[in-house]
């Protein structure tokens, strides 16, 4: 009886943990036009199975998409249900590519990729 219960007490808390994740996010790479872009992406569960708009963050110059302004604004628009891109342009953050190649050219060809 002692087994069972601890059994089902387990299920219960999983079940818990498991509402509580409210999205599915992870991190990737993209071939950029001077190297690897790192990317992450946030999606709301709501959302998973939906088409529907995507909002991209881009950072500003010698930042990151880690930046926690980025961060904020970006669980701000997850809040209201819509999935999130964060990306480095090539040169900055975790993305290949040297800063000092980098131009404005180059990052609307990143932010095109992405």
């Amino acid at each position: 009886m002692t087994r069972l219960l601890h059994s089902h007490l387990s299920l219960c808390c999983l079940l818990a943990l498991m509402a509580c994740v409210t999205s599915f996010g992870g991190t990737t790479e993209l071939e950029g036009a001077s190297g690897r872009l790192s990317v992450a992406y946030d999606v709301p569960n709501a959302r998973l199975q939906t088409p529907g708009p995507v909002v991209v963050i881009c950072h500003g110059f010698t930042s990151s998409k880690e930046e926690p302004l980025l961060l904020a604004v970006s669980a701000a628009v997850q809040g209201k249900g819509l999935p999130v891109v964060r990306f480095d342009f090539n040169g900055h953050g975790k993305s290949g590519g040297e800063f000092a190649k980098m131009t404005v050219s180059s990052e609307l060809d990143d932010l095109r990729r992405v």
